[in-house]
């Protein structure tokens, strides 16, 4: 088993970049210890006014080690790349440091080295190549044509972080050997709302990712959220529900909402999704829908402009992985005996998640003590201001194979 973080380990805040390395190699799983591989996140670098992107990473470089690297494990070819260009200025940001200015995307330079890489990797057609970034390598520079240079693979994965949002992409005009698309998993971040509540403002809960590949085939995967057991995959809402003045769509009034948290993106192909829901009600099992259109995440939204009162200004509230059904009687909260199961289906067999709990307010968002700005009782808290240390490991999104 391997560990990569997903970038952002450090929050600009460089001073403690040796003890999050410390951190991240203390970890261990019953064979011994882990290795861990690094990826630059923008609060990586180092906020160098007027300086060069090269000149930004040379303290990641001394602490963590190359930004632009690739190595073999047993039929998966791994690739790290730098993902974010630093233009040369820099703003402030919270705590007291400063941050760098940047464009997300592969710079000419960055693509030719990663067309080099790939190749000299033999039996392409035989291995999965595992991308990782910090940006999603969606709607930035050569995104597509990194993602041209990966259909000589069997199989194909990119991950991501950045966001603070599970978010799968389905690549569907680049198919690889076998046939599928390229798929990309955006990952959620350790430290939810960093390091403010458990929660992202569309819900995604904090978390990381583990995927298990068989040969050259992802053949199992889930997100773990990091305060509950592997079982924690689904919440469920009541669409007549509100929350300080935030309430769902009239469209979903008297349904119960679903929601997973590493669906598949909305354009995969049916016959490719991976997930099936289905709602249990005195022993009578009915599918539910799948809402194809971007959903906001009216709890999660409340929660973060009302609780947090929007610490880093508008944030990414919406998600695709929901699915509805109508309540028996027309209200959800005044059903009884009913669960809602989530099926799960990877080439390494199927697993049934299940709830049967509705979710009616901010319960499992947390404002513990636990958290660097939220001591004290309810709302953001203070800023720590320069010095203060995360708790943990920056803002970091994570996945382990």
């Amino acid at each position: 088993m391997i560990g990569i973080a997903l970038g952002d380990q450090l929050t600009d805040n460089l001073a403690i970049s040796s003890s999050v390395r410390e951190v991240y190699t203390s970890i261990h799983t019953a064979g011994g210890t882990m290795p861990f591989f690094y990826v630059i996140g923008n609060h990586d670098h180092e906020s160098v006014e007027n300086g060069t992107d090269d000149q930004s990473t040379d303290s990641f470089l001394n602490n963590f080690g190359p930004t632009d690297y690739s190595f073999d494990i047993g039929n998966a070819h791994v690739i790290v790349v730098d993902d974010i260009d630093f233009n040369g200025n820099t703003e402030g940001g919270s705590g007291g440091y400063n941050h760098i200015k940047y464009r997300e995307g592969l710079t000419g330079e960055k693509l030719h080295w990663l067309r080099e890489d790939i190749a000299h990797v033999e039996n392409k057609a035989g291995k999965v190549v595992l991308l990782c970034t910090h940006a999603p390598l969606t709607n930035c520079m050569n995104a597509d044509e990194a993602k041209l240079e990966l259909r000589a693979f069997k199989e194909a994965h990119i991950y991501s972080g950045h966001l603070h949002n599970l978010k799968n992409y389905t690549h569907s005009t680049y198919k690889t050997q076998n046939g599928r698309p390229i798929i990309e998993h955006g990952l959620q971040s350790l430290s939810g709302q960093i390091w403010r509540a458990d929660v992202s403002a569309n819900g995604s809960p904090a978390g990381y990712g583990v995927h298990t590949y068989d040969g050259a085939t992802l053949y199992w995967g889930y997100n773990k959220t990091w305060k509950e057991s592997e079982d924690f995959q689904i919440r469920v809402y009541s669409g007549d529900d509100s929350y300080s003045g935030y309430k769902w769509d009239d469209a979903y009034s008297g349904k119960f909402l679903a929601r997973v948290w590493d669906g598949d993106d909305p354009e995969t192909a049916s016959a490719d999704e991976t997930w099936t829901l289905n709602f249990v009600h005195d022993g009578q099992t009915v599918p539910m829908t799948r809402v194809r259109s971007a959903l906001v995440h009216q709890c999660g939204d409340s929660f973060y402009y009302e609780v947090l009162h929007a610490p880093f200004g508008n944030w990414v509230r919406t998600s695709y992985t929901w699915w509805v059904i109508d309540a028996p009687g027309g209200d959800p909260a005044a059903v009884k005996n009913w669960k809602i199961t989530a099926t799960h289906k990877l080439p390494g067999g199927e697993k049934t998640y299940y709830t049967d709990v509705l979710s009616r307010d901010y319960t499992g968002y947390g404002l513990d003590s636990h958290f660097l700005w939220n001591n004290g009782g309810p709302g953001p808290g203070p800023d720590p201001g320069p010095g203060a240390e995360s708790p943990s490991l920056g803002e970091d999104t994570s996945v382990s194979f």
